[in-house]
């Protein structure tokens, strides 16, 4: 199968970790895949990860610049196209294109939009499939694509991979015999109102914050924790997605703080670092709503207190969370979603055959 993908890709974006853990599967096992992306002086997210594979050509920019070269995309010989996260790309550019690109392949797209988009050029687009990763996306779009043209296909999380402790915190030079709690990216900022908590916990149980963000006012707040004797390791790097498994290996949990915002969305962090098995503290919102059993949820900062007690101890509810995060992984790996779309794929070019 010839896929051609329109999205984010090796940077730090939720459209990018969804289209690399699928993409990266289709290439294993046995489909072509061409990539086009944001260029590098414009594109999608805040940081790039690493070096472009070869199948990669970077081609056009966010609306911002409106940037877009069409031509690498009109002749490459595909099957199947594909757009993640259809905001952040020049529509207007796109658009006169895309009649030309219907009769070349089958054409889907996957909805990262949180709410229906005021542009109106984000309508202009007849596509075979549209893809939502849960209910409360296909909501939101109800009365916009008829539901024939629409499918829910999981954002996939990354394969089950619990790793060793010891080993990980040899490598990234973490003290033994303590607990850790992670917390990362922009998340960090939106933990500093549960500082109380740690500074309670403390009188009771060593631990130590490791922290990797590139947020600088955050890094402020964390290390005036020192002065408390709480003791914080905040390392301002980039995390490639490799790497943010050895961070959970070497963690006790995955700790996020509560971010206010509206309409249907998607932790993507979360979701690939649940095969980790680094249990995940989250709180009740609706970047979160997607979990159940899989997380341990707080609404207020004595619930967040007695999970991290809980974590502490490995009581009861620990061990059941941790069971439902593993059976969620199995569902809902990258290996099985991305077999879903190929089963997709496959339906929709037979069809085009006929």
């Amino acid at each position: 199968m010839k896929i051609s993908l329109l999205s984010a890709w090796n940077s730090d974006s939720g459209a990018a970790i969804h289209a690399e853990l699928i993409g990266r599967e289709w290439i294993r096992t046995g489909h072509q895949l061409s990539v086009f992306s944001f260029i590098k002086s414009d594109f999608h997210g805040k940081n790039i990860l690493r070096e472009d594979e070869k199948y990669v050509t970077r081609c056009f920019g966010t609306p911002k610049t409106n940037f877009f070269d069409a031509r690498p995309i009109l002749s490459t010989k595909m099957d199947v196209l594909i757009v993640e996260d259809l905001g952040m790309l020049p529509k207007k550019s796109l658009a006169k294109i895309f009649p030309t690109i219907r009769k070349m392949a089958k054409t889907i797209n996957i909805i990262h939009d949180n709410k229906s988009s005021s542009d109106p050029y984000f309508y202009k687009f007849k596509w075979d499939k549209v893809i939502f990763f849960n209910k409360q996306y296909s909501e939101i779009f109800k009365n916009i694509y008829p539901k024939s043209k629409t499918e829910i296909i999981p954002y996939p999380s990354g394969l089950w991979e619990s790793g060793e402790k010891k080993e990980a915190r040899r490598k990234l030079k973490l003290p033994e015999g303590i607990k850790i709690f992670f917390v990362f990216g922009w998340w960090a900022r939106y933990l500093i109102p549960l500082f109380p908590v740690f500074r309670k916990i403390r009188k009771r149980y060593p631990f130590i914050l490791l922290v990797s963000s590139r947020d600088k006012k955050a890094k402020v707040k964390y290390l005036s924790l020192r002065e408390e004797g709480i003791e914080v390791d905040f390392r301002e790097e980039i995390i490639s997605e490799d790497k943010l498994y050895l961070y959970l290996h070497a963690s006790d949990a995955f700790i996020f703080g509560d971010k206010k915002r509206e309409g249907a969305l998607i932790p993507s962090t979360a979701t690939y670092g649940m095969g980790a098995g680094c249990l995940i503290i989250a709180p009740r919102s609706n970047f979160f709503e997607m979990f159940n059993r899989e997380v341990l949820k707080y609404s207020t900062s004595k619930e967040f207190e007695e999970n991290i007690i809980e974590v502490i101890n490995k009581g009861k509810r620990y061990k059941e969370t941790l069971r439902a995060q593993k059976f969620f992984v199995m569902k809902n790996n990258l290996k099985v979603v991305a077999k879903k779309y190929i089963r997709l794929f496959e339906k929709l070019t037979k069809r085009r055959g006929k």
